[in-house]
């Protein structure tokens, strides 16, 4: 009878002791859940957060070209490959004055400006009014012309900005590459254009009330900067003393009082495997207007053979 109490005795611990740790596992999977909907919420205000800024930026680029220019230099920000702010100064190499634009506006083509100088070479400013595939934009590029008598393989490296005038507050919407690689152009032989296909929309450009366009007419420009390959350069090595063959160099000068040349020169002398000699010159320098006081001052200088 004791034996058979004993068993049912720890029976009935093994029944609570399952029963605990059932409970156990549904709180903590309860827990579990609670921090899960917790976690999908912040997830869920997150993204809403993050829609809304997509929004606005969405929102701040569609309105960029009809912003409301201000008096001054003002940046636009950049859309895609391109930097737009606003300029009082007029550009610095050519205007463009194109009059009676709607007529122009029923063409498919484009319209070239006379040619003007800018950097050693001519250009000129080709405007579309209406490009074929950009039906919702105006387009204006620099074109490089002349070209003919350029030299076989010619490249020309260009960092170039295109204006827009604004009739009604008197300054420039400048339109120019953003990044280094996208403001400067190389123009070749097989490249002779480069500009802004989607320069203005045709929407921002025809509304009136955004300055672009006054009395049919409007107003382009253009500055042009050449990149010249007038390059300079120098090299610099260092070495420790102890590894400089004859790192020093002595030079006697007798009579150092009595010099009466202006210039004196030692002998070519050999250390780190270059040639060198040294120069003494000598300068009077006056210390009062009519020279009553002067004295000389010598400078020393280390030169490099053949260069």
């Amino acid at each position: 009878m004791a034996a058979k109490a004993l068993q049912q005795y720890q029976q009935r611990l093994r029944e609570e002791r399952a029963k605990s740790v059932l409970a156990i596992k549904a709180v903590e999977e309860a827990k579990e859940d609670e921090e899960l909907e917790a976690e999908l919420e912040v997830g869920i205000e997150s993204s809403s957060a993050h829609q809304d800024a997509t929004n606005y930026v969405a929102f701040g680029m569609e309105n960029l070209e009809s912003t409301t220019p201000y008096t001054g230099s003002k940046s636009l920000g950049v859309g895609n490959e391109t930097s737009r702010c606003i300029r009082n100064i007029p550009p610095a190499h050519y205007l463009m004055k194109v009059e009676s634009y709607s007529l122009l506006s029923k063409s498919k083509g484009k319209y070239a400006s006379s040619s003007f100088e800018a950097g050693g070479y001519k250009w000129r400013l080709s405007f579309y009014p209406n490009r074929f595939n950009t039906d919702n934009y105006i387009s204006l590029y620099l074109t490089m012309c002349e070209t003919n008598i350029l030299p076989s393989g010619w490249e020309v490296n260009v960092n170039f900005t295109l204006f827009v005038y604004n009739h009604t507050h008197d300054n420039y919407l400048t339109i120019q590459g953003a990044y280094f690689d996208v403001a400067v152009r190389r123009f070749h032989e097989m490249k002779k254009e480069w500009g802004f296909e989607q320069l203005v929309s045709l929407e921002t450009f025809k509304d009136v009330s955004n300055g672009y366009l006054l009395k049919d007419s409007c107003v382009f420009g253009a500055e042009v900067f050449v990149i010249n390959h007038t390059l300079n350069s120098e090299s610099l090595s260092l070495f420790r003393r102890e590894r400089v063959s004859n790192p020093t160099f002595r030079w006697e000068i007798k009579k150092f009082s009595k010099m009466d040349k202006s210039y004196y020169f030692s002998e070519v002398f050999t250390s780190g495997r270059t040639n060198w000699y040294a120069n003494i010159q000598k300068m009077l320098v006056l210390l009062s207007t009519f020279g009553s006081n002067s004295l000389f001052n010598f400078d020393c200088f280390l030169v490099v053979v053949g260069i």
